[in-house]
């Protein structure tokens, strides 16, 4: 694929992901980062680390995400049993009520992302 197509196709998946969070916004007051997170951290005690990881977000951006989802009680911190300097996250049950109706939600994906094959999103 030529540099300028590209740079086309991710002009077309930011607009697509902009949609979607527009979307995940109006339904959920969240955004693409907030929900993304609380799948990552699902229904396990996660260290901070991992939900970087699987989101793909940076450590400072994983932070400032958590510290928003714990204010509004969807998220609680507890700290290592061994290492008292490691940091874990688990859903709170109005967090897991959240994660279950956002899995449930109706959303209608933006046609670019629907023309994706399943198994290329979820690798």
């Amino acid at each position: 694929m030529e540099p300028v197509q590209s740079i086309c196709l991710m002009r077309a998946l930011a607009r697509a992901l902009a949609e979607l969070e527009s979307a995940l916004g109006e339904a959920f007051s969240l955004s693409l980062n907030e929900a993304m997170t609380l799948c990552a951290i699902a229904q396990e005690r996660v260290p901070a680390s991992f939900v970087s990881e699987q989101t793909g977000l940076s450590a400072s951006l994983t932070s400032r995400v958590v510290n928003a989802l714990e204010d509004r009680g969807f998220v609680t911190r507890s700290l290592g049993r061994e290492d008292r300097r490691q940091v874990f996250f688990e859903l709170t049950s109005e967090g897991s009520s959240l994660l279950a109706r956002l899995k449930e939600h109706p959303f209608v994906l933006p046609e670019f992302l629907q023309q994706l094959p399943l198994e290329t999103l979820l690798s």
